[in-house]
């Protein structure tokens, strides 16, 4: 009995890994397929190493005001790096799409899609924000400091809102949309970490 558990508990793990492989296998083909002739991919691959291994991707859409995005966003497998496909861009010469590459201070623990925007959490419980023009920054709380202690993030679905999970006792903090525009855009509540 306690080896059948043991054995059924070791194929649960290796199914979960091989649809974790399943997945980092389709994003890199995904990469490789939909970008290969946008600009700067062919710098990205032809750099020593090669395209990074890719651990997860995830759709960034969003038509709203002057904001009309369509991107792909994949997580290098070492979790420091995000490549973003830009479907929309146009360079001067009429070319469409571009892929850029941003290194990211920390490993990434997890990250969600709202808005238009990427929400990103580290493994040094920072909370970073893609905007919706590229740019990277650490969204700081209200007191202006590094967020303490989050163990998670996530998006509610009935409000729409970001969700911060808090320390050990359960606590979090919520941030609607306009709030997340607020504070990467007021002078003192955020840091930039790349700026294209």
């Amino acid at each position: 009995m306690k080896k059948s558990l043991i054995l059924m508990l070791v194929g649960l793990v290796l199914s979960f890994s091989a649809f974790a492989d399943t997945d980092s296998i389709h994003c890199k083909q995904k990469l490789q397929t939909e970008a290969y002739s946008y600009n700067n991919f062919r710098v990205l691959k032809e750099q020593k190493g090669g395209l990074p291994e890719i651990r997860d991707c995830k759709e960034v859409h969003y038509a709203r005001d002057s904001f009309n995005i369509d991107s792909t966003v994949y997580l290098t497998q070492d979790g420091r790096a995000l490549i973003v496909q830009d479907n929309n861009f146009r360079a001067p010469n009429g070319q469409k799409g571009s892929v850029s590459y941003s290194a990211i201070p920390g490993q990434v623990r997890e990250y969600k899609v709202m808005a238009g925007r990427l929400i990103i959490s580290t493994q040094d419980n920072k909370i970073l924000v893609v905007g919706r023009d590229g740019n990277v920054f650490e969204m700081l709380a209200s007191d202006g400091q590094s967020y303490l202690f989050v163990t998670g993030i996530g998006i509610d679905s009935a409000t729409g809102e970001l969700v911060l999970k808090l320390g050990r006792m359960g606590s979090e903090a919520r941030l609607s949309e306009e709030d997340i525009t607020r504070r990467i855009n007021t002078p003192g509540f955020y840091r930039a970490i790349s700026l294209f």
